[in-house]
């Protein structure tokens, strides 16, 4: 199935997270897979998945640096197909899939597809994603930051020099360091990165760009990718020493202008985290909504999952307890 859908990603245009190359870097070649579904009008559905070892179970989740995982279909009149044309093509690849304990896949479905994952036991949790949806008039994306993102990106210009060639070492030796002076451990290896943007800047389907100041010193960096319909910032990192430049807002005006070269709109990625959010819309950002959809298929990921559920309760309760007493004081 997965030469089937290699083909198949060369003819269609599909998001730059379900391509194959894209799950060959991000997952490693033998650790995904892909559940299909042909019939005699042509109609080609694929459902792309990740799968690994976790808590001692084999599990689908999502790769690192990936977004989403979209089912992928070729017929778009099967997009608003009846309830029971859904729910026969998504058991056909639910059939498919291999036995796993535990499935947890972010996906942006039409709500009949969705439901039709609710019906076979699925859960569904909203997230969100903030985006610029029109690249189209630069102009009028600057003219929708703040008033004091504008004056970063008017101050980066006479005090910074973008460099849209920074090396995935570089970056990598940059953001560790960057996290380190925070107190933070940086998520990925330095393998895994370089093999990531390697994939992308090869295909130019991504950047890594980076701000410099008169004397050379990286005062912030990020990498994008990008397919035809957006790009994604998937990962961007400041030098706490030089914070107070704020020179992040003039890269990111550079890396929309880049951005627009080769696709319609920005995606500044999904975060539930309330400053994060207030940050995004600082640029003109639109919320969007995507789903995680999880299932626990066995026991032991039952047991996990209500464990990990009563964990957090415990760990809610001294959090409370003030409220508690303040409410006894006021009583």
């Amino acid at each position: 199935m997965k030469s089937r859908y290699s083909r198949w990603v060369q003819e269609h245009e599909v998001p730059v997270f379900c391509t194959d190359w894209w799950l060959d870097a991000v997952c490693g070649a033998d650790n995904w897979d892909v559940a299909g579904y042909r019939n005699a009008d042509g109609l080609e559905v694929y459902w792309p998945f990740h799968f690994k070892r976790k808590w001692g179970m084999k599990v689908i989740v999502m790769p690192k640096l990936t977004q989403k995982l979209d089912i992928q279909w070729n017929d778009h009149a099967w997009k608003d197909g009846g309830a029971a044309v859904v729910h026969d093509v998504m058991n056909h690849l639910l059939n498919q899939m291999p036995s796993v304990h535990f499935i947890d896949q972010a996906m942006q479905l039409p709500p009949t597809y969705a439901m039709s994952l609710l019906e076979q036991g699925f859960t569904e949790t909203l997230c969100y994603t903030y985006v610029i949806p029109d690249l189209s008039d630069l102009d009028d994306v600057l003219s929708k930051f703040s008033k004091s993102k504008r004056k970063d990106v008017r101050k980066g210009e006479n005090l910074f020099e973008v460099r849209y060639d920074m090396l995935p070492s570089e970056w990598y030796d940059f953001h560790q360091m960057a996290l380190m002076k925070q107190g933070k451990q940086i998520s990925y290896s330095r393998d895994f990165f370089e093999q990531v943007a390697a994939a992308a800047l090869q295909r130019n389907a991504g950047r890594i760009m980076c701000v410099v100041d008169t004397v050379g010193q990286i005062h912030s960096a990020l990498f994008m990718v990008w397919d035809q319909s957006r790009a994604y910032l998937l990962l961007s990192s400041y030098d706490p020493d030089f914070k107070t430049s704020r020179s992040f807002p003039f890269l990111l005006s550079r890396a929309i202008e880049e951005a627009s070269k080769h696709t319609k709109m920005f995606d500044f990625e999904g975060s539930m985290i309330q400053g994060v959010e207030a940050e995004n819309r600082q640029y003109g950002s639109e919320q969007q909504t995507y789903s995680v959809l999880s299932k626990c298929c066995s026991i032991p990921s039952h047991l996990r999952a209500n464990w990990m559920r009563l964990k957090q309760v415990i760990w809610s309760v001294p959090l409370l307890l003030p409220s508690f007493i303040g409410l006894g004081v006021v009583i």
